[in-house]
């Protein structure tokens, strides 16, 4: 963290929220299809 002491913190928790939820979306997405599919 001592590389990017320009860049503020804020910035990589919005950027780790955006990330988390795309992959939490993508899982869930895949999780109901594989659920219906099997159903």
């Amino acid at each position: 963290l001592s590389q990017v002491s320009g860049v503020p913190i804020t910035r990589y928790i919005m950027m780790f929220c955006y990330v988390s939820t795309k992959v939490l979306q993508t899982y869930g997405y895949a999780f109901s299809g594989t659920a219906l599919t099997t159903e």
